[in-house]
């Protein structure tokens, strides 16, 4: 994603009235800026079961744990060789239980846990100007809860949630109707703050989603196909 028709001024150290009035004049051309990420997943489902010692009650659990390897660039776009990219790795986990078995209550739903590692040993990013400059990304911690509630409307499921990172937090709700729609909807509250929403698509082993999300800069439009083997 990127954004065009980026203004550009020259470089002053001059006082706001000076400044104000090179503004005024208009700027001297456009420029784009675009980052493009390509992602590599790979994940796998443990099921095991847990002796809580309540009276021989045992709790089955769901974890999946993964990994992503991306592929990051970043074209400033008004500067000829001044590109950069970088390699990194994210790992993360969760854990899935059904809050109806603990309680003994089939009306409730399934809580999910999870935990997620990004820039697993630092991700670089290698500028190719003549000093070679390289911006490290840090290690970060992000964590998150969900549940998810049968609701009898069109055999559906509102899941909410809400995740925590090193930036900020937010939230989000999703609506599945009969297993293969998704309804969105959800709100950053990182930075000056965002609200989202989306739709997807499901049908057997291939997932299509879309998603659109407000920033002061404009819209960004984000469409995925996940084909799951």
């Amino acid at each position: 994603s990127g954004v065009t028709d980026i203004p550009r001024y020259p470089e002053l150290s001059l006082n706001y009235d000076d400044r104000d009035a090179i503004v005024r004049k208009g700027a001297e051309g456009f420029f784009s800026y675009a980052e493009n990420a390509f992602f590599f997943t790979a994940a796998r489902r443990f099921d095991v079961t847990l002796d809580l010692g309540w009276q021989y009650l045992t709790l089955p659990m769901q974890i999946p744990v993964g990994a992503t390897i991306k592929y990051l660039t970043v074209s400033p776009g008004d500067t000829a060789n001044s590109d950069g990219s970088g390699l990194g790795l994210d790992v993360g986990a969760q854990a899935r239980f059904e809050l109806g078995r603990t309680f003994d209550n089939d009306n409730l739903g399934e809580v999910s846990l999870g935990i997620t590692i990004t820039n697993v040993g630092r991700m670089q990013i290698a500028w190719n100007t003549p000093s070679k400059r390289k911006d490290v990304q840090g290690m970060g911690l992000a964590y998150g809860v969900a549940y998810a509630q049968p609701v009898a409307v069109a055999r559906g499921v509102v899941t909410g949630s809400v995740v925590s990172t090193p930036l900020g937090y937010g939230w989000g709700l999703n609506y599945n109707i009969l297993n293969h729609v998704n309804l969105r909807m959800g709100h950053d509250m990182v930075g000056e703050s965002s609200v989202s929403v989306g739709a997807g698509i499901n049908w057997k082993t291939i997932t299509m989603d879309y998603g659109l999300q407000r920033h002061p800069l404009g819209a960004s439009h984000r469409v995925s196909l996940h084909y799951a083997f």
